[in-house]
């Protein structure tokens, strides 16, 4: 299931846009891969390391909407015609996705002076054209279908009891936003603060067989660092033991009130309106012996072991409005409220 938008042209413009200028455009964002596909098409891939967003911007060849006409042409009107460009992003996934996908799209209607036509608003009894590209609303277009998508989800597993509930962890939208902001940001961060500290992105993590999902930074050992809030932080164990094989990781969660007797006395303030903090390390340091202790003792994990590092895009904000208050087997509640409280 996905969201798409297509772009248009008013006749007689053709939509052949200048290869070189796509490029020069799609240049300014890092996360885009340009793959050239068997049959003639072209596709746009972004991806974001930092925050797990993806999504697709394609071009195919003859200027044919995806699927072909009778699945996904729908009658424009005059003198409006297909170029052949469209975008899409996937359902069942954090409304961050959104935020970040939709500008970008939005901004290459804007740079080549297409129109966009959204063909869910259509199927919804609308015209779906938006002769001037508008990120919010396409924000909004997508969230409402999103939600569509969740909501159909769930109703099939309920009415098909058998198959079990889907695995779709339902978090909350105040709490993932604000891990979005700061992974989204994270290189702007590392751009003015310099190297002399690197900024740390923060992950979901669970333990194997535990529905609860926390956030957390992955411990870079003996660096400076700048320290977002999190739940906990991520301690890496290597076993080397054996010789010839890759080495082995185990991950240990610590929660941040237990670390924070460990990390005040190196923590200073770093730009607090963002809740970030500058943690002073290096090799040799009563921190790195320290963290070595607890990694190489018996002190149990915070979270059942082994610790597994989630991808943003195996969840969702969007709770299913058919389930709400009746199953909470189906929704998984995070752990820190001052990121906007319970799923």
């Amino acid at each position: 299931m996905s969201f798409d938008i297509h772009y248009c042209l008013a006749a007689p413009a053709t939509g052949d846009l200048p290869d070189g200028e796509v490029r020069g455009w799609a240049d300014q964002f890092p996360q885009f891969t340009r793959r050239p596909i068997d049959d003639g098409s072209v596709e746009y891939w972004y991806e974001n390391e930092d925050t797990d967003v993806s999504f697709a911007l394609t071009q195919e060849a003859g200027h044919k909407p995806p699927g072909g006409d009778d699945e996904v042409r729908a009658p424009l009107p005059p003198p409006y015609r297909y170029t052949g460009w469209h975008g899409n992003l996937n359902y069942c996934r954090p409304s961050f996705f959104a935020y970040e996908a939709m500008p970008v799209l939005a901004d290459f209607a804007a740079r080549f002076g297409l129109t966009i036509f959204d063909r869910q608003e259509f199927d919804d009894g609308r015209n779906g054209l938006m002769t001037v590209p508008h990120a919010p609303l396409l924000v909004s277009s997508w969230r409402e279908h999103n939600q569509r998508a969740v909501d159909a989800l769930f109703d099939h597993y309920k009415k098909h009891e058998a198959e079990g509930v889907p695995s779709l962890p339902i978090l909350d939208e105040a709490w993932l936003t604000s891990i979005w902001r700061h992974n989204f940001h994270r290189d702007a961060i590392q751009a003015a603060h310099g190297a002399d500290a690197f900024v740390m992105r923060i992950s979901l993590v669970t333990g194997v067989g535990d529905e609860a999902l926390h956030s957390a930074i992955l411990w870079g050992e003996g660096m400076p660092i700048i320290l977002p809030r999190t739940d906990g932080i991520l301690l890496v164990d290597v076993d080397r033991s054996f010789f010839g094989r890759k080495p082995k990781s185990k991950y240990y969660f610590i929660s941040t009130e237990n670390a924070l007797p460990f990390l005040e006395k190196h923590m200073r303030d770093y730009d607090r309106d963002r809740g970030l903090y500058f943690l002073e390390d290096a090799p040799g340091t009563s921190l790195v012996s320290t963290f070595k202790r607890i990694t190489a003792s018996s002190i149990a994990s915070d979270v059942t072991v082994p610790v597994k590092i989630i991808k943003f895009g195996q969840g969702t904000d969007a709770a299913p409005r058919t389930s709400r208050g009746m199953d909470p087997g189906m929704r998984v509640i995070v752990t820190d409220p001052d990121y906007g409280g319970h799923a």
